[in-house]
């Protein structure tokens, strides 16, 4: 008991206001920390249902067909940047998946901080609207052709306002 009564006359003694602060500061802290836990735990799943895919070609230039497994679709290449971080990719790669006009991910190779996604798509639908509706964040089509789209990403941080 000797110590506990020492360290309680070292402490200098706090107003309640003081106390009441920084209870609230710390319990704002959890709910940060908590929400980080959350979107952590769900990138985390993304990743880990994710299956090995094949890598793309690495050939040059443009392919005069596409060949398919689905009659109907036609197959592109969509390169998605910036995504520094793996788990953005994933990220990625789960909204391309949930896309009605996506009727397959072929393959997924990552670059640097792009990733070249193929897709065997329905010719009828619209990818581009049908993505900024389902991308966790905003982008610009850099360029879009007849067998490739290049987007650029708007991540919330690291932008200049």
């Amino acid at each position: 008991m000797g110590q506990m009564e020492d360290a309680q006359e070292e402490m200098p003694a706090l107003d309640p206001g003081e106390i009441e602060s920084l209870r609230v500061t710390v319990a704002t802290l959890g709910r940060e920390v908590q929400a980080l836990v959350e979107k952590v735990s769900g990138l985390t799943r993304a990743v880990e249902s994710m299956t090995p895919t094949p890598p793309l070609s690495t050939s040059v230039g443009r392919r005069e067909s596409t060949v398919t497994d689905d009659p109907g679709a036609r197959e592109i290449s969509l390169v998605v940047a910036p995504l520094p971080e793996l788990a953005m990719a994933a990220v990625a790669e789960t909204s391309l998946r949930g896309l009605e006009s996506v009727r397959r991910v072929v393959a997924v190779k990552r670059t640097g901080d792009e990733a070249r996604f193929a897709l065997e798509i329905d010719p009828e639908g619209d990818l581009i609207e049908e993505m900024k509706g389902a991308m966790p964040v905003t982008f610009d089509v850099l360029s879009a052709g007849d067998d490739e789209l290049v987007i650029s990403l708007h991540w919330a941080w690291g932008r200049a306002e």
